[in-house]
């Protein structure tokens, strides 16, 4: 699999990280995430993530979160990305949202997945209830490929908890 050199790929992601608080506004929020990377296959294995997510921006005409965040599992795997969010209010406390990233991909040690390149895609689904003030509790199901851009496209499956706040 072609490689971004990993100390490349962790700093860039850090960077990110860091510099996403500077415009903070009222609406951002934080998102620590835990559970299972490749779920349904025989090398499932813990994941957790960390995410900025930014105020609510009219984006062509709709109200859309752009985002960026880290994610790593048990084997070294680590990807970092960047991406949208569109929020569905599900009554007054729950929200459907779906949501898609850029990401660039390192499989970590030799247990970890090949997906088949570095540039890979993040899409999700998140189902989040609010809880007190600032806070929100979600169930997230993703899939990370690279879309068919290189000869090797086997994917993966992701489902995590999530807890954000800060909004």
């Amino acid at each position: 699999m072609p490689s971004v050199s990993r100390p490349l790929l962790l700093l860039l992601t850090l960077f990110v990280l860091l510099i996403a608080p500077a415009a903070v506004a009222d609406d951002d929020a934080w998102s620590l995430s835990a559970g299972i990377f490749d779920i349904g296959n025989f090398r499932e294995t813990g994941q957790g993530g960390l995410a900025y997510r930014f105020a609510t921006r009219d984006v062509w005409g709709m109200d859309l979160r752009p985002f960026v965040g880290v994610e790593v599992n048990s084997y070294g795997g680590f990807w970092g990305y960047g991406g949208l969010r569109y929020e569905i209010g599900l009554g007054q406390r729950w929200h459907l949202v779906p949501n898609f990233a850029i990401s660039l991909y390192d499989q970590g040690n030799d247990e970890g997945k090949d997906l088949g390149g570095v540039l890979e895609f993040r899409s999700a689904v998140d189902l989040e209830v609010s809880v007190g003030r600032a806070g929100r509790i979600g169930l997230s199901l993703s899939h990370l490929s690279n879309a068919g851009i290189y000869d090797f496209n086997p994917g993966t499956e992701s489902l995590s908890l999530t807890y954000s706040f800060g909004r």
